[in-house]
């Protein structure tokens, strides 16, 4: 069916003529309950509400065959035709006025006076004339063949406008005729434009490829968009006469629910609606839609009448008050006869944003007269309380929701002005979005502080003796307890003006926070979000509308006592908003003119890490303060100019050049670390060299951005830029760019089994076989297995002079010198007892090792030292045995040497200090130990004495925690016995050993793990910097006097072992900082958690520069410090670049980590 046939069957009573009409019924319901993208004509996605309303107001509409026009006042059928027309009228009538033209180049016979160029066809045209010279060829005719130039109308563009025009004009003149609706403006205009001369001139359209214009320029590709749709039309026509039937069926289930919502007996949760113009579809986000049938009829109210007067409004209720006034003889009256009234009301409309999303597409709805809000886990739900209080969710979310509610209320309140309220505590980054978003809808928006609103609804002026007098108000919102002083002060001239404030006007002290609740969860912060509104959770269940708690009550004496607020003379606690309060302001403020009724401290504000010089010798990172003790008038307009004496140097990384600068801020009470960051960006940059700038500094009340800076060259010829503006950016926005850069601290390269074998001499001048010397450790072991501890008499002391004095015991040889004597004490005697351990050296002969005498134990271990350190570096990085290239030989010995070591434990005549050497011994072969090391072990972690006294070989066994009992272990020492005081410090410095000896340890941790690691290290080192900064108590020097240490040695000794525990612990953090390669977030610059070791790091570095104390790490670090830095130490220095993200960390280098020591 054509669209012809269709518009002439409309008036006929005949079956033909109830199809058509019913079709363009259901076309002209369907469209009428769409809304269409304005650009691609697509029918958009709409809340349920909404539909169901229009769905009930339109679905009744029907046609008659008596009748060409529609019953109802619905004067135009919206069916297809019409959807094209619309779509296409905005641009018709703009290319109308302004066709595209072109420059066109004709030849034309042109009196002389007329021609302006010419080309060879009219030099040989010319030629053809009779005459000599020019001028005889022109004096009978002075006229030429000359070029002429043109604008052209007549080009592809506007011939398919053209023939679009008249098929669309035809068109329209059926409607008319079979529909009987009133002629459409733009057939007029179509007929003004076909009937122009200028139109004329323009062929008829080739149906030629489009051009770039018809598909890229806005208006023509809106035109040639419906001269598709115009080719197809008989087709959808007829497509649709087919589908009839089973359109009627949509219609009418959507008819049905449109009902039930009009009746108000239930209640529909929201959700987005999806339409598919083409197929007639209109599809729920959901399979169904929710509703609920209620007891009570539900009476919905409509659009509020628009407000044009000022008004202010409470943006922190899901129904927000507002209040509006306006001057009457009738109304209240103020100290000094001036009648006002002030009516305060609710929305009727909730402030309510939801972004749908899943894999396929996104999609914003406003439940602005919603039932209930659907908490469906597709959706994000966001309120206008949500706007000033929400830290959950994400920039993009927060800005779309605000700026649907600003147009929402710009529909309601018509007048330029609108105060709104906001806490005291947010500061003016907190509340960019909200405020730059009314900004753009009322550009006389004025923010106002509760305290201050409630200043003018609470104190009666009357009582005020004189400046000085002080109120408090305790505000109770978004889960903070905050109380902001102000202080009366007087001016002469505003008790002229306004003699109702009997010439005091306000001065806002910065606000405190008295109370922080803990981050609400997702479902408590979607509840908080949906105050007020029923709600539908995501497993489909319905809960009533909730409502606030009321928070505690602040004894006034326990404000009094707090030394930030001081002395007050009047208290005002905040129970319900004061919006009365901000609407009486308004009309004072508007008589005192340029007297402003309050003034404002402005909160510190500063940058964060740049270097900072402490002492003459030491530089460290520091703040650098931009706002200090600031006085401002807030006033919309009025800039106040904050004088900043220092300069700042903008530096020059020459390794890494820097096309931007990005710098730290922190702001108000306790100089918190502000979310944003100060953006410094310029052509001239990559900075030649360091640029000293001064910094200009504006503060705007009530703008977008309320703060701005600029960095102004010294010398700006050589700068190569006059100044720069700061930029202020998120910094979880920026995070996100940077997370993918930043710096990871290396891992030393492991070695080889044959680097062992020529392993370098700590003196660098040779190098040893760590491996031959190991195997004659094993063979040293074997000896004493297989000898045991001797015990043997004294004969004689053979003298050979020159102090070689010496003796044999059982054939084995004994020198003097090996004997453990003190000063002064004299040889034993002959037939006195000497106890050894007899070994066998090379050529086979014995020597004694480990001399006691008596029969006494031993106190030192002859091989100790040299059998750890070769065991240590050996099996570092998760070598093993296992491996293919250790060698035979090799192995053969270590195993030999481990049965022996078992042997020797297991004996009950061994010392005992033998036994826990090779203990240890065994313990560092990790994956290579026996099973008894692994038994006892596990054993030890489950007692905390033991787990404090073995604690080494618990972190040299976990190894690469390849197998069982190795994972066990590390889940012990994550989550030990006892996890507080000393033994969560050994479980760090455990870890601190083991993340250092395998690379691939690290990735073992899951997040859960690694965030409790995290938590208790801060609690260690905040511990650790505590027991720095006091004095050594009288009881652990006490401790040490009764070990026979004298106090300077009992001191020394104490500080050592705190000094060396910090650095285990900050060695621990280092090696977690290694996790971002699996963890991008984790220890990342923007968390909580890094802020807070950042500060720590700090704090050490001040108290080791005033305790003068110098910090030893394990670890070996090659850094590149600039010169400032050069006496800072390496590791504190590493870790901070490393936290805070610098991309100087990347050029840190970890050679290597000293575990013998």
């Amino acid at each position: 069916m054509t669209i012809t046939e269709l518009y002439r069957l409309f008036p006929q009573d005949t079956p033909d003529g109830e199809k058509a009409r019913l079709l363009l019924a259901q076309t002209h319901w369907y469209s009428s309950i769409a809304d269409f993208d304005p650009k691609t004509s697509e029918a958009l996605p709409r809340n349920i509400s909404s539909v169901l309303k229009d769905s009930s107001d339109y679905g009744k509409i029907e046609f008659s065959p008596r009748k060409t026009t529609s019953q109802t006042t619905q004067s135009t059928i919206k069916d297809r035709l019409w959807r094209i027309t619309e779509h296409v009228r905005p641009s018709l009538e703009k290319l109308f006025r302004t066709l595209n033209e072109s420059p066109r180049r004709e030849h034309a016979l042109l009196h002389i006076r007329a021609v302006r160029e010419l080309d060879t066809s009219s030099f040989l045209a010319l030629s053809r004339r009779p005459g000599r010279t020019i001028r005889e060829k022109l004096a009978g005719k002075p006229y030429l063949q000359a070029v002429r130039r043109f604008q052209s109308v007549d080009l592809p563009e506007n011939r398919l406008l053209k023939a679009f025009a008249e098929q669309l004009a035809e068109l329209l003149e059926l409607r008319i005729h079979n529909l009987g609706e009133k002629p459409d403006e733009l057939l007029e205009k179509i007929r003004s434009w076909l009937m122009a001369d200028e139109t004329k001139t323009i062929r008829r359209w080739d149906n030629l490829p489009p051009n770039n214009t018809l598909l890229s320029h806005r208006h023509y590709r809106a035109v040639y968009d419906a001269w598709r749709w115009l080719q197809t039309l008989d087709d959808d026509i007829t497509t649709d006469m087919e589908h009839l039937d089973g359109r009627q069926e949509t219609k009418q289930k959507w008819l049905e629910y449109g009902e039930m919502y009009a009746a108000g007996q239930h209640l529909f949760a929201e959700m987005p609606v999806l339409f598919n113009y083409d197929e007639f579809e209109i599809l729920p986000w959901t399979n169904n839609l929710l509703f609920i049938q209620v007891e009570k009829p539900l009476v919905r109210q409509g659009a509020p009448d628009p407000i044009d007067t000022p008004a202010c409004i409470d943006l922190s209720e899901l129904y927000p008050k507002y209040a509006t006034i306006k001057n009457d003889k009738t109304g209240e009256t103020s100290g000094a006869g001036h009648p006002y009234s002030s009516v305060v009301k609710r929305l009727p409309s909730c402030l309510l944003w939801q972004r749908w999303q899943n894999a396929n597409e996104s999609v914003d709805i406003e439940l602005f007269n919603a039932d209930a809000a659907y908490l469906h886990p597709d959706s994000t739900i966001i309120s206008s309380f949500d706007l000033l209080f929400s830290k959950k969710h994400s920039f993009d979310h927060l800005d779309s929701a605000a700026r649907a509610f600003a147009n929402k209320l710009r529909e309601i309140f018509k007048n330029d002005s609108l105060l709104w309220l906001l806490p005291d505590y947010l500061n003016d980054f907190e509340l960019e979005i909200t405020r730059r978003n009314l900004n753009a809808c009322f550009p006389k928006a004025e923010p106002i502080p509760r305290s201050i609103a409630a200043i003018f609804e609470k104190v009666d002026f009357s009582r005020i003796r004189g400046s000085g007098y002080s109120v408090v108000v305790i505000d109770s919102l978004g889960g903070k307890h905050c109380a902001t002083k102000l202080e009366a002060r007087f001016n002469q001239e505003l008790a002229k003006r306004l003699p109702e404030t009997y010439g005091f006007y306000w001065e806002r002290h910065p606000p405190i926070i008295l109370q922080d609740t803990e981050p609400l969860s997702d479902t408590e912060s979607d509840k908080q979000t949906t105050h007020g509104i029923i709600t539908v959770d995501a497993q489909d269940k319905w809960h009533d509308a909730t409502y606030p708690k009321n928070t505690g009550f602040i004894e006034q004496d326990a404000l009094r006592q707090d030394k930030r607020i001081g002395y007050f003379t009047y208290l005002i606690t905040l129970t319900t908003s004061p919006i009365r309060g901000g609407i009486k302001f308004y009309p004072l403020q508007q008589r005192a003119g340029e007297i402003a009724l309050w003034r404002d401290y402005l909160p510190e504000l500063s940058f964060t890490d740049i270097p900072q010089q402490l002492t003459e010798k030491f530089f460290w990172w520091g703040d650098f303060n931009l706002v200090e003790n600031v006085y401002i008038i807030p006033r919309r307009g009025n800039a106040t100019d904050i004088p900043i004496e220092r300069t700042f140097t903008l530096p020059v990384n020459p390794q890494k050049p820097q096309d931007h600068y990005r710098f730290g801020l922190r702001l108000g009470e306790g100089q918190k670390e502000l979310n944003y960051i100060a953006y410094l960006k310029s052509p001239a940059f990559p900075l030649k060299e360091n640029t000293e700038c001064k910094l200009k500094m504006t503060y705007n009340y009530g703008a977008d951005d309320p703060y701005e800076l600029r960095f102004i060259p010294q010398d700006p010829a050589k700068a190569g830029f006059q100044s720069v503006k700061v930029e202020w950016r998120l910094a979880s926005e920026d995070g996100a760019k940077r997370l993918e850069d930043l710096p990871i601290p290396t891992f030393p390269s492991p070695k080889t089994w044959e680097d062992f074998q020529k392993f370098p001499d700590r003196d660098g001048n040779g190098s040893s076989n760590l491996l031959e010397r190991m195997e004659r450790d094993m063979k040293k072991i074997s000896d004493i297995a297989r000898y045991g501890r001797i015990s043997g008499v004294v004969t004689e002391w053979i003298n050979r002079g020159h102090d070689n004095v010496f003796c044999f015991i059982d054939n084995t040889f004994i020198h003097k010198s090996w004997l453990p004597l003190v000063p002064a004490q004299d040889l034993p005697e002959p037939e006195d007892t000497l106890s050894f351990y007899k070994i066998e050296n090379e050529s086979g002969k014995f020597s004694a090792e480990d001399i006691t005498i008596g029969k006494s134990q031993p106190t030192h271990r002859f091989w100790a030292n040299g059998l750890r350190f070769r065991t240590l570096t050996i099996w570092n990085h998760g070598n093993s045995l296992s491996e293919l290239d250790a060698p035979d030989h090799f192995r053969h010995a270590i195993q030999e040497g481990i049965r022996n070591s078992i042997s020797i434990i297991e004996s009950e005549d061994m010392p005992e200090t033998l036994k826990e050497e090779l203990f240890f011994f065994l313990c560092c072969l990790h994956k290579d130990a026996p099973e008894i090391v692994a038994d006892r072990l596990l054993e030890i972690t489950r007692n905390k004495e033991l787990l404090r006294r073995y604690n080494r070989n618990i972190a040299f066994a976990i190894g690469n925690a390849e197998l069982s009992y190795q994972k066990k272990l590390l889940d012990n020492i994550v989550d030990p016995i006892e996890n507080e005081g000393r033994t969560k410090s050994i479980t760090m410095e455990v870890l601190s050993i083991a993340l250092w000896r395998s690379q691939r340890l690290i990735f073992m941790l899951s997040d859960k793990k690694l965030k409790k690691i995290c938590t208790d290290l801060h609690q260690c080192i905040l511990f650790d910097l505590r027991e720095l900064k006091s004095e050594i108590s009288e009881l652990q020097i006490q401790s040490h006097l009764q070990k026979g240490l004298t106090r300077i040695e009992a001191h020394e000794k104490e500080r050592f072992y705190q000094e060396n525990t910090l650095c285990k612990h900050l060695e621990l953090l280092l090696a977690l900082l290694r996790s971002r390669e699996n963890f991008k977030m984790f220890l990342a610059p923007q968390q909580e958690i890094t802020k807070e070791f950042v500060r720590l790091i700090d704090n050490i570095y001040y108290t080791l520069i005033d305790k003068n104390i110098e910090l030893k790490s394990r670890i070996s670090l090659q850094i590149e410090k600039p010169a400032m830095f050069s006496d800072a130490p390496d590791l504190l220095y590493a870790l901070r670049m490393y936290l805070t993200g610098d991309s100087g960390a990347n050029s840190i280098t970890i050679s290597g980590v000293r575990d013998d020591e």
